[in-house]
């Protein structure tokens, strides 16, 4: 097979019609041959045959080519999908218990509560009950998770 390409190839006009410079014979204004020169004009375009066995051996090879490419791109996007749903579903776990500690203990607070009560049923000296913060450590791995889970999401879905 590849013999009769090659064979095809060498007979074919192909080979100049696509080259940069043809030779042509230059013709004077009188209509007769003077001299053949290079012609730097741009090439001709090849005339493409249906029945052309180049054309045919090229298209089934590039469809081929394009096929396995195609292919081997679905398995590695579905690994990819597969991976970054998986990522983004032990992330939002560590979401949420991180979170709680971003929320003040109410059983704390309800003590506290409590305590000043008694302390005021007692006519005792109460003490203020103290604003309620958030760790830092816990907002920095709680902006990390939720930045994490933004960026997995983005590329999934991007």
């Amino acid at each position: 097979m590849n013999d009769k390409i090659d064979q095809h190839v060498r007979n074919s006009s192909l080979i100049t019609t696509l080259s940069p410079c043809v030779n042509q014979p230059n013709t004077d204004p009188d209509g007769g041959q003077t001299e053949t020169h290079r012609d730097h004009r741009e090439p001709r375009q090849p005339t493409i045959d249906d029945n052309d066995l180049l054309w045919e051996t090229y298209v089934q090879e590039a469809r081929k080519y394009d096929d396995e490419l195609l292919d081997s791109w679905n398995e590695s996007l579905s690994s990819l999908l597969l991976f970054a749903a998986l990522f983004s579903a032990i992330n939002t776990a560590f979401i949420i218990e991180i979170q709680k500690k971003l929320q003040p203990d109410e059983a704390k607070k309800t003590n506290d509560l409590l305590q000043s009560i008694m302390d005021q049923l007692k006519n005792a000296e109460t003490k203020p009950i103290t604003e309620w913060k958030a760790n830092a450590s816990a907002l920095w791995l709680n902006s990390i998770f939720f930045t994490s889970l933004s960026f997995s999401l983005i590329a999934s879905f991007g």
